[in-house]
């Protein structure tokens, strides 16, 4: 009597594949834009940085000709003063005026120096050309399952699983070197500008959000949650696409030159 066990038959599944096919094709092609979007933006962020300087000049000297010409004004009054008391109203105005804090210059290229930093930016780059090179074969992975090709199935598998690798350093790299190195890039930048602030009404509690710790907690809550999100569908993928089901179907089609 054999007590070999028959192979168990598995109902294939073919709706599965190529929904994450479909879905596979939609979101490699949005990343792979936003990939060149942000590639694009460091080849023209020194341009656009010298314009919003010259920009930042014309404001920073408007400002400082309106004050000039507000304190002028007071103290030609102070001269055109004939009566005493008049002439004592008109110097309380111009020593009340000179008193006040000057507005906050605020600086419109703020954190560019986080952005212009070498060491910032050939991560962000290496990170972006690792993720074209997965986008890519992301889409094409996409037209595989669309066919029920076993190899398309093995290639979003394997995507995906490299995506969650991926998203682990990035994690690890930004919490133990990022954050910090761009904290202390952006310090140097709104250390004046926070001084100017808190010398104003209700200042206080603005320069709060602009101390390092507040701004690193911001930026270490951001990336956590950009990596919980972005995990989200390649563990989908992962779990999906090794179902025994799903496997039956690529492998059924391939066997069955249905590919």
């Amino acid at each position: 009597m054999s007590t070999s066990n028959p192979a168990k038959f598995v109902i294939p599944d073919v709706s599965t594949p190529r929904t994450y096919g479909i879905m596979n094709i939609v979101f490699a092609s949005l990343l792979l834009l936003c990939n060149l979007g942000t590639a694009g933006w460091y080849l023209v962020a020194p341009t656009f940085k010298k314009g919003m300087e010259h920009a930042q000049a014309g404001l920073n000297a408007q400002i400082e000709t309106s004050r000039k010409n507000k304190l002028d004004t007071l103290k030609r009054a102070v001269a055109a003063a004939t009566a005493e008391p008049e002439k004592a109203k008109a110097q309380a105005a111009v020593a009340e005026f000179e008193a006040l804090p000057k507005p906050p210059l605020n600086s419109m290229t703020m954190g560019f120096s986080a952005s212009e930093d070498r060491r910032i930016v050939a991560f962000n780059l290496f990170d972006i050309a690792i993720a074209m090179i997965l986008n890519l074969v992301m889409l094409i992975s996409g037209v595989g399952l669309l066919r029920l090709k076993e190899g398309g199935r093995r290639a979003a598998v394997f995507v995906a699983g490299t995506k969650l690798v991926k998203l682990a350093i990035f994690l690890i790299v930004s919490l133990a070197f990022l954050i910090p190195l761009q904290s202390k890039l952006m310090e140097a930048e709104i250390a004046p500008v926070r001084a100017q602030i808190q010398g104003q009404p209700g200042g206080a509690s603005a320069a709060f959000f602009m101390t390092p710790q507040v701004m690193a907690a911001i930026s270490t809550s951001s990336v956590v949650l950009f990596v919980i999100i972005a995990a989200i569908y390649p563990i989908l993928v992962l779990v999906m696409l090794t179902k025994p089901r799903v496997k039956a179907a690529c492998q059924t089609a391939k066997a069955s030159g249905l590919e």
